[in-house]
């Protein structure tokens, strides 16, 4: 599944024109990995409509036919209300009109194709702070080499980087074989998705509005969980480092609109219900990697780096940074349309 990126017009004018200098190098290296590159309905208009657009139809139609780049329509499966809304708030934010529509559509078309944090590549760098502020994950464009372009190294292949010290010894292994022994459908079929409610908000299970705020809590942590620990097993984890820097990540700020409607469920519940089940669901990822050959890691590892690349992420410059809790959480997001994939389907209430 690629990663999707969606593109601001003027970043496209600046470009195409050769205005900015190792734009076209950068989208052709975008390409190569697979990207998916957009442009918000708006931005076609924009780019292509525009009085100055007209005038450069053909050349510009041919700049989007070269890198693979698409007009994005998903945006009108939603209600055109809530399109406008969204452009409303946008504007009431400080944004100016075009960007405003620009950011609902990206804002919309993520929201159909289930992507989180779409990330909208800009050169405005005065509304990029705005825009953040809108749903959209808005970051500047920058064709330049990132660095550094360090060696990746993992346990397992050439020179391991050591554990720190601090790291106490792993005390999940037995459990990780258990859980995972009847596979993905088993982990996360119903009697395993009930057993994760604490006993404290057992009570609440069966009313619907409590029901339905259970399991979109569940859902939710499971797929980033088992994100995390499959981005933890690609990148060769030990389980010291697993249990020590992925887990009891869980924070109120993950936790704002997911209550139910009669406000039975409090906080602090729904809390102890999103760490048990991420820290299940991280277990159960890292496993999962664990049953799938080499070439098959480094595939999804240099697909999330290619994503964090191209989304101006620097890894930084010691090797101990790739196996910090910061680092797995930026590689399990820029990895999670694949383990979405995987993991969907196996999730089971019934």
């Amino acid at each position: 599944m690629s990663a999707v990126v969606w593109f601001d017009t003027s970043l496209l004018i600046d470009i195409e024109s050769g205005a900015l200098k190792g734009g076209a190098e950068e989208l052709a290296r975008m390409q190569r990995d697979g990207f998916k590159m957009l442009l918000p309905k708006h931005v076609e208009t924009e780019f292509l409509y525009s009085q100055q657009g007209a005038q450069n139809l053909a050349k510009r139609q041919a700049f989007l036919q070269r890198f693979g780049m698409e007009v994005d329509n998903m945006a009108s499966k939603v209600p055109l209300a809530q399109v406008r809304a969204w452009t409303d708030q946008a504007t009431a934010a400080g944004l100016g009109h075009g960007d405003a529509k620009m950011v609902a559509h990206v804002r919309a078309s993520a929201h159909v194709r289930n992507v989180r944090n779409p990330v909208l590549l800009s050169q405005n760098t005065k509304d990029i702070s705005r825009m953040r502020l809108q749903g959209v994950n808005a970051l500047r464009f920058e064709p330049i080499a990132l660095k550094p372009k360090m060696h990746v190294a993992v346990h397992g292949g050439g020179k391991a980087i050591k554990p720190k010290a601090s790291i106490s010894p792993a005390t999940g292994a037995p459990t990780r074989g258990a859980m995972f022994k009847a596979g993905l459908k088993g982990a996360f079929s119903a009697p395993s998705i009930a057993s994760m409610i604490p006993d404290v908000i057992l009570k609440f299970a069966d009313r619907a509005a409590a029901k339905q705020a259970l399991r979109n809590i569940q859902v939710k942590f499971i797929k980033e969980g088992f994100a995390r620990g499959v981005a933890a097993g690609i990148m060769r984890w030990t389980e010291a480092e697993l249990d020590a820097n992925s887990k009891n990540r869980v924070s109120t700020l993950r936790l704002e609109g997911m209550g139910d409607a009669a406000g039975m469920l409090k906080l602090g519940d729904m809390f102890k219900l999103a760490e048990a089940t991420e820290n299940y669901a991280v277990d159960i990822g890292y496993a999962y990697a664990g049953t799938k050959e080499p070439a098959w890691k480094d595939q999804l590892r240099d697909k999330g780096f290619a994503f964090l690349r191209n989304a101006r992420y620097h890894f930084g410059d010691d090797p101990e940074d790739l196996f910090e809790f910061e680092f797995i959480s930026k590689l399990a997001w820029a990895i999670h349309n694949s383990t979405d994939a995987i993991i969907g389907p196996a999730i089971s209430f019934d």
